[in-house]
């Protein structure tokens, strides 16, 4: 009789497990197929439109919520030119949120064509023709504060031939 009463209360356990976990698991189903993209928010922008962190984030709404890749959504929005990096969070129950974190031109290059250069040294992005005047102002305000060549601010530089060039070819000389 003891034997059968152990059975009975060991059945009974199990059988409480089992019915609290498969209601855990149908929750989270049911939750999953009704929490659906409804908002996108972007914010950190000022160079990109947010017309085109959407469409490289291409996310479309009504999508569930959890089935989203964040880290992919990430990396999507990260191949734009003036984005260095971006964080992807879902904000339940039905948004996701977009911060994106802008490179900052510090200097232009000539290589083939003229870039941008951001803190790291990393070409970037081509000015567009003409050029956005906002963009020279702030790197001409930038540059103002900064003075590579001495007191005077007058510098030196040798051209060398593409031929002629190396990496480690180039130079610039402060004027005595």
């Amino acid at each position: 009789m003891k034997k059968g009463r152990k059975l009975f209360l060991v059945g009974i356990a199990v059988t409480i497990i089992a019915f609290i976990w498969g209601l855990e698991r149908g929750t989270r189903l049911l939750l999953a197929s009704h929490l659906e993209l409804n908002t996108i928010e972007v914010r950190g922008f000022q160079r990109t439109d947010q017309e085109q962190i959407m469409e490289a984030a291409a996310v479309p709404l009504k999508t569930p919520v959890f089935q989203l890749d964040l880290k992919e959504i990430a990396e999507r929005v990260e191949t734009l030119p003036w984005v260095r990096s971006c964080e992807v969070r879902r904000v339940l129950p039905d948004k996701l949120s977009v911060r994106v974190i802008e490179r900052q031109p510090v200097a232009l290059i000539r290589m083939v064509n003229l870039y941008y250069v951001d803190e790291d040294g990393t070409p970037f992005k081509e000015p567009a023709p003409g050029g956005r005047t906002r963009h020279r102002k702030r790197m001409k305000e930038k540059s103002s504060s900064a003075r590579p060549c001495g007191s005077s601010g007058r510098c030196r530089t040798t051209r060398i031939s593409p031929e002629r060039a190396s990496p480690r070819s180039t130079s610039m000389h402060s004027a005595p």
